[in-house]
Order: structure tokens, then C-alpha cells, then sequence
């Protein structure tokens, strides 16, 4: 890509391989992506190409680093370049309105500052994947671009832009299944096309014409390479797609991308401007449906307000049912005194099951309640959405 194409020479004396090893997690090791990289880099012919994976399902750089094999079979022997996939949310998932989007990239920056420091000693060449976003969400790209490039432009690396070179090829033929039925790892279109992608980065030449038929060894989920062999047969047609759309995208003349100026995707819902609250607009019993889950299937929520001794203060109890959802708890809590704000109730409690805080905020306004919701799920899990509260017929 023409943004951080500063395209080192990756060719080393003709007697000696290029060495690559790629650190990442499933969206590398399924179809084997090193082992079809080394496939396509070979018929350059000019030398031998030898690939090392390091790479478990749902990692993060930072799990890498912490774990030490990785960076002892960096440490180990010479390496020519260093490929790093980062975890596909960032290792941070935040749930908007039932939607996955990407997470917040500092421990991915921190991490590849690590990772960076370390290749550099080597001698190596640090070049990061740049990840395609999830079938249902392909605004989350813009996310991704932003994290991998703002890093990227920092240390003065490469970004191989396969996420981009998706979307590039999506489209020009929307009908291509370059995910996988799960709508989030890489078919072996996908990954064809990543390589491809690697392959114009790496080499600064155009994958077009390049095999489309080759031979890899399978993967078990764990990541760990079998003797089971898996044949790569992409029709030549589609690969001919497939080698443009990436050399389109990550060949020396292709359009710098205005990443730092992409319209962000999905937001964090905000809250309405409420009117001035009083006991009487909130008292009784309230109902409406939200998705706070990734879940087709919205959650139902119950509120009854009740005003307490306490001048300006309400008992508040919410019952949230999640559908039958198997993994998260439905939940009951009852809130004792909450004050009422001038223009904004809110309270909070410990979610069953699940997660460490939920919070609400809610505002009055046209007659209904008018909220957002927020579950803190875990060190690496978040979710928001917006509610909308009507009035239960029998209350006043």
C-alpha cells in the first residue's frame, strides 16, 4: 500500500532462504496461510522460502509475549521478516446494540511496541496483518485500518493491508465467500487473497499469475500443524479477482488510504436530552426490549419505580430477560433509594452471573423512558445499548 510502503529488499543471498515467521491466532493457521504463502512465494524462483507459525485459537500479541514461545522461537534463529496478526476485536470486544465492534487498541499498540523492539534486534522486518472485519459488521474495518496504521506510522513499519484488499474485492464481486459459514475466519478464498496481499507488501511485485493449486498441511484447532494434507484449489477465475484486488491494494501505486480520516462505524448509542424529572412521571411500572447481547433475539426489560420516604428518592426494581439465552443470566435486582437527578435517574448493581457492574441511565422524555445500559462483562468483554421504556396500560 502506498501509505508505509517503505518496501525493504527481502531478498537475501541466493543461497540462502527467506525466512518468515508469522505470530497470530486462527485467522493464521486456518488453510495453513504461512504454508500457502510459502506456497505462491516460491514460484518467484529466485530463492527458497522457509515459514515457522506460532499461533493459538483466540490469542492476542500480548498473550504471545506473556507465553514466551513465540518470542523464543523468534530469539532461536534468523529471521527476514516477522508477520504479526493481532486478535480480530483487538482482544478488547465491545458489544453496541448486539453488534461486535472493534475494541480499544492500546494493549495491541502497547504490545506490538514489544514485539517491534524485539524484531528489531534481530534484524528482522516487522510487517503487521491488517485483519478483515466480520461478515455483519464490515463497518468495523475502519477500526481496524485506524489501529494497525496509527501503530504502524509510529515505529515506521509495514502494514500488509489484507483487510482492505477484502473489502476491495467484496466489492467488485459481492457474491465472493471470503468468510467462512462462521461469517468470521477466512475461507480458502479469503486466506488466498491475504497471501496474495502479503505477497505484493513483501515483494513490491504483483501476485497476478501466481499458482492457484497447491498442497498444505491441515491444522487442528489448537493450531498445531498435522501430517494430514489439504489441497488449495482456487478456480482460475476467481484467483485472477483475487491476485488484482490485492495487488490493487498493497502494490506500490495503490491509493494511500485516508485511514486518520475514515468515518468511524458503529458508536456508542448517547443519551437523549430528558425533561425535568419528578416522582409522579416515574412512578409505576414500565416495560420495552433492548439488545444489549449479541443475540438475534432482543432482551425484554421490566422497570417498576416506587417512591420511598426519602424525599426525592425511589426503589427501583429491573428484571431483564435474555430470551433463553444459555450463556447469560436473565436478571432480578432491586435498587433501594435512588436519588432522581434534575434530568437523568440512574443506578446500578452486581449482574448475575456474569460481569462485575451494570449500569443505567435513564431520562424522561415524550412520555416514555429513554435509556442506555451498560454491562462491564469481563477484562475483555464490554456491552452497551439503547432502550426505550413504555409505560405498563394499567398504571396512570
Amino acid at each position: 500500500m502506498a501509505l508505509l510502503s517503505v518496501t525493504a529488499d527481502v531478498q537475501a543471498a541466493e543461497d540462502q532462504p527467506l525466512r518468515v515467521l508469522f505470530v497470530g491466532n486462527s485467522f493464521t493457521y486456518f488453510n495453513n496461510l504461512p504454508e500457502m504463502f510459502g506456497g505462491i512465494a516460491r514460484a518467484r524462483g529466485e530463492q527458497e522460502i522457509e515459514v515457522s507459525m506460532a499461533a493459538s485459537p483466540g490469542w492476542t500479541l500480548y498473550d504471545h509475549w506473556n507465553e514466551g514461545q513465540a518470542r523464543n522461537r523468534l530469539m532461536a534463529q534468523a529471521w527476514d521478516v516477522v508477520v504479526l496478526q493481532e486478535q480480530s476485536t483487538l482482544g478488547w470486544t465491545h458489544i453496541v446494540n448486539g453488534r461486535e465492534t472493534i475494541g480499544d487498541p492500546t494493549r495491541f499498540h502497547e504490545a506490538t511496541r514489544l514485539w517491534h523492539g524485539l524484531i528489531e534486534k534481530k534484524g528482522a522486518r516487522t510487517v503487521l496483518l491488517l485483519t478483515w472485519a466480520r461478515a455483519d459488521s464490515p463497518t468495523n474495518q475502519t477500526a481496524l485500518n485506524k489501529a494497525y496504521f496509527g501503530i504502524a506510522q509510529e515505529l515506521g513499519v509495514e502494514v500488509t493491508p489484507a483487510g482492505i484488499a477484502w473489502r476491495h474485492a467484496l466489492a467488485e464481486q459481492p457474491e465472493l465467500d471470503l468468510h467462512q459459514e462462521d461469517g468470521l475466519h477466512p475461507s480458502q478464498l479469503g486466506s488466498y487473497l491475504t497471501v496474495c496481499t502479503l505477497f505484493s507488501t513483501l515483494f513490491a511485485e504483483s501476485p497476478e499469475g501466481l499458482p492457484h493449486r497447491f498442497d498444505v498441511h491441515a491444522v487442528s484447532d489448537s493450531g498445531i500443524a498435522t501430517d494430514q494434507i489439504v489441497s488449495i484449489d482456487i478456480p482460475v477465475d476467481t484467483a485472477r479477482v483475487l491476485q488484482t484486488s490485492a495487488w490493487q491494494t498493497a502494490g506500490p501505486f495503490a491509493p494511500a488510504s485516508d485511514w486518520n480520516n475514515e468515518r468511524q462505524g458503529v458508536r456508542d448509542p448517547v443519551l437523549v436530552q430528558g425533561e425535568p424529572l419528578e416522582i409522579r412521571s416515574l412512578d409505576g411500572e414500565w416495560h420495552g426490549s433492548m439488545f444489549l447481547l449479541p443475540d438475534p433475539r432482543a432482551s425484554r426489560v421490566h422497570l417498576a419505580v416506587e417512591p420511598t420516604t426519602t424525599p426525592g428518592h425511589v426503589d427501583i426494581r429491573v428484571e431483564i430477560d435474555h430470551a433463553d439465552n444459555s450463556f447469560f443470566a436473565d436478571q432480578e435486582a432491586t435498587i433501594h433509594d435512588v436519588p432522581i437527578g434534575t434530568t437523568k435517574l440512574e443506578f446500578s448493581h452486581a449482574p448475575k452471573g456474569f460481569g462485575s457492574v451494570m449500569r443505567y441511565e435513564f431520562v424522561f422524555a415524550s412520555s416514555r423512558l429513554k435509556g442506555i445500559v451498560s454491562l462491564l462483562g469481563s477484562e475483555t468483554v464490554s456491552f452497551i445499548a439503547e432502550v426505550e421504556l413504555e409505560r405498563n396500560h394499567n398504571d396512570p
